[in-house]
């Protein structure tokens, strides 16, 4: 398996057991699905949310957020690939 850090291209590579893999496909899954289905999530503040393209929507960062564009409330479907 490797892990790629996008901000620096690094690229880490080591051996994964089947078991490892298993425990990957079974965590992701599980937060795949939480974010498919996770309608009381509430946002909280962080460092990240100075680089947030999100923040001018966020009730957590304004007092008074702007609305979200029309396309972006329709449930779209999501998919997710996990390729091990």
């Amino acid at each position: 398996m490797s892990l790629l850090y996008l901000r620096t291209g690094d690229k880490v590579r080591f051996d994964a057991t089947p078991e490892h893999k298993q425990l990957v496909e079974v965590t992701i899954g599980a937060l795949a699905f939480r974010l498919r289905t996770d309608d009381l999530w509430e946002a909280k503040t962080g460092e990240n949310c100075a680089r947030c393209t999100y923040a001018k929507y966020c009730a957590a960062v304004q007092d008074n957020p702007r609305s979200l564009p029309k396309a972006t409330k329709s449930r779209r479907q999501r998919q997710l690939v996990l390729s091990i």
